[in-house]
């Protein structure tokens, strides 16, 4: 009988010769729950090592053989994986199939290893965008070695995002005050920012602040994030009624006496000024004419 080997098969013959007594050789095995004796066959219940006696009686000439003892280790079969590679999806709706098989037959089990996917049933899912290591093992059994784990990567790509929601925004008079500027966003969490190029408007963050008269127009936009892609540009346009009026350089709009006194020599003297300043003549007709006029 053999010694110790490694067995490519669940069944072995064993062969023993025995002593001069002439008695049969019996073969026994130790490790009942690995494997068992059936005649000279040797037969495995698992892939490990059995031990195996040998013994034989002897007579009324001979004493018993002395047992010889062996180990005899059942290997377990390698095993490989084979794992299909994944198809990239968005994650917004989308999914990648999983497909994995192994030379045993015995199932394969998938985990996530990395990125936001999950796994469910033989599909892989996300509810995020990024890259995903999807993890195909099989752990092998009682005859099996467990194989080697095999990877695949997939992209989950980024949703296409809802419209901007921008509303038109009203014509206003060119003394407008400034106002504040206000629009919801596609699905990313980048904020929504607002630019002009127009002349009659400019812009301080959200803040309009109205220019010369013409047309103003507001360009909305909201960049990427890690789950949706750019939205698409929103504008809006609205017109500025007439130039902002001037500024008066004096308080309250008054222009200084001069405005009176020429209104006074206007009306009572008749007389010609310059610029709003009477000359003197105009002054020396003041002073003649007003006291005849008041004794009348």
């Amino acid at each position: 009988m053999k010694g110790r080997e490694r067995l490519p098969s669940a069944n072995l013959l064993l062969t023993a010769t025995g002593g001069t007594s002439g008695n049969p050789v019996v073969l026994s095995t130790s490790t009942t729950s690995i494997c068992h004796v059936a005649g000279d066959t040797l037969i495995f219940q698992a892939a490990s090592t059995c031990t195996v006696h040998a013994s034989q009686a002897g007579n009324a000439n001979y004493a018993d053989a002395v047992e010889v003892v062996r180990d005899i280790e059942f290997a377990k079969t390698p095993q490989t994986i084979f794992f299909d590679a994944l198809t990239d999806f968005v994650w917004s709706g989308g999914s990648a199939t999983l497909s994995a098989s192994s030379t045993s037959g015995l199932p394969v089990a998938f985990s996530v290893i990395s990125g936001p996917c999950a796994i469910a049933g033989s599909t892989v899912v996300s509810d995020h965008g990024g890259a995903c290591t999807i993890a195909a093992a099989q752990p092998g059994d009682a005859d099996y070695v467990a194989a080697t784990t095999q990877t695949q990567s997939v992209t989950v790509g980024k949703a296409a995002p809802a419209a901007i929601a921008f509303a038109p925004l009203a014509h206003v008079a060119g003394d407008a005050a400034p106002f504040q500027l206000s629009a919801t966003g596609g699905g990313a969490s980048t904020p929504v920012t607002f630019s002009t190029a127009s002349a009659a408007c400019s812009l301080l963050d959200r803040v309009v602040i109205i220019g010369a008269a013409g047309t103003c127009t507001i360009d909305a936009n909201q960049a990427a994030d890690d789950d949706y892609e750019p939205a698409a540009e929103m504008s809006q346009s609205f017109e500025v009624l007439g130039d902002p009026p001037a500024m008066d350089p004096s308080p309250n709009g008054a222009t200084g006496p001069t405005d009176d006194l020429n209104s006074v020599g206007n009306s009572e003297t008749g007389c010609r000024c310059n610029n709003g300043s009477p000359d003197a003549s105009s002054f020396m007709l003041l002073a003649f004419v007003n006291p005849i006029h008041r004794r009348r």
